[in-house]
């Protein structure tokens, strides 16, 4: 994994403080949870999250939701049929009804167990285009997104402003642009999306006065000097390998915690392609630490059209899709998948947001090409098609020749 990834890279110290040091009581471990309906979900967006992390952001910064990406895929699928809806039930994990249900249990759970996170689902169509019914009610029961009619045929741009309006609201103003410029045009006839906003304080916040700077060392051999955090010891979850360190910070009145994991030097580049969360947490163990890791903010946008089709999607995207559960008055094809995302670290706590926007446009009609040589005389004219006159005419005989 690399060190730019949500489990940057940090610095675990383990505690040898001569005396008595100040010990914070070690954080309450939750409850075992069996995910309830929430199952599928649960491991359909995990699956995803491991997916992207191996195909996005080569050697650079990288942040995501997949929690987001994962809704807004399982929205689409209630319309998808047949060869289409069966290659996004794969890269999903999970069939289209039994993934909307699951992830309507598990937005319940959080909403009950992580009050710091909110999420939102919407859509919007073109004036004029009628829906499936079925589509209509999956998306209004288990995603809670009623249909919003706006102009995209006469007013691209202004539908573009009103999804991003969304996003904005819906994910405290940080993702702003979720459709760029040109993402949307007067073909578009619908967009889906999902929205996720945290703000959560850590269970034991970082003191700023222990704050300072540090040298982090970057993938491609650079020193940076970055702002690390520190603080007393405390008791937190830990687990070590042969080729990983492993922290689990807390949250404030919540189940959520963030899992940091630090890969040696050695396996960094090929770590993440092995990478197995629920295995390092099974490992977990209350340690003594002095923690110190830097502070961050990663912002990013990526259209994921193409890591999508090559994790096993394609029909999705192309002119032989089918998604006539979505509406039969018109064959839809995916126009674009785009995702931004942003989190924020610092000695309080955690901030983040995250929207993922799926667009369909009409699916072209493929016709055979006509195919036309110009290899006998023939005439050429310069003409105003506005009002057809001909304003040069020229007679080919022999293109080789001047006259």
């Amino acid at each position: 994994m690399r060190p730019a990834v949500a489990a940057l890279a940090l610095s675990l110290v383990l505690a040898a403080c001569g005396g008595s040091p100040r010990v914070a009581k070690p954080p309450p471990t939750p409850p075992p949870s069996s995910n309830g309906g929430a199952g599928a979900a649960v491991r359909s967006t995990n699956q995803l999250a491991l997916a992207l992390l191996g195909r996005l952001g080569g050697s650079g910064n990288l942040v995501f939701s997949p929690y987001s990406v994962d809704r807004a895929l399982a929205m689409v699928d209630q319309g998808a049929a047949r060869a289409t809806a069966a290659q996004i039930d794969r890269v999903l994990a999970a069939s289209g009804a039994n993934l909307a249900s699951s992830h309507r249990a598990l937005r319940t759970g959080l909403a009950a167990d992580a009050p710091q996170m909110k999420s939102a689902d919407a859509l919007w169509l073109q004036a004029g285009l009628a829906l499936e019914q079925p589509f209509e009610a999956a998306l209004a029961e288990d995603f809670g997104a009623a249909p919003r009619t706006v102009d995209f045929a006469g007013d691209p741009a202004g539908a573009a402003r009103m999804i991003n309006s969304w996003a904005a609201s819906s994910t405290g103003n940080l993702i702003r642009d979720l459709m760029p410029p040109g993402a949307l045009n007067k073909f578009t006839r619908l967009v889906l999306a999902d929205a996720v906003y945290l703000k959560a304080r850590w269970q034991y916040p970082f003191e700023h006065s222990m704050t300072h700077p540090q040298s982090f060392f970057t993938p491609n051999n650079r020193t940076v000097t970055a702002q690390f955090m520190s603080r007393m010891p405390v008791l937190l979850p830990y687990a070590a390998g042969e080729t990983y360190q492993a922290v689990e910070l807390p949250y404030r009145n919540s189940s959520l915690s963030m899992l940091l994991v630090m890969p040696s030097a050695a396996t960094q580049s090929r770590f993440a392609s092995g990478l197995n969360p629920a295995a390092i947490e099974a490992s977990l163990r209350p340690r003594l630490l002095v923690l110190s890791m830097p502070r961050f903010d990663l912002v990013t946008h990526a259209q994921l059209n193409g890591v999508l089709a090559a994790l096993g999607m394609p029909l999705a995207f192309s002119r032989q899709a089918d998604f006539s559960g979505i509406s039969k008055q018109v064959s839809l094809q995916i126009q674009a998948v785009e995702h931004g995302a942003e989190v924020r670290v610092d000695e309080a706590g955690t901030v983040a947001g995250a929207a993922s926007g799926i667009s369909l446009t009409p699916t072209l009609a493929v016709r055979p090409a006509t195919r036309l040589v110009l290899d006998h005389p023939f005439l050429a004219l310069i003409r105003d098609r506005r009002t057809g006159a001909i304003l040069f005419a020229a007679h080919v005989t022999d293109p080789t020749q001047k006259s």
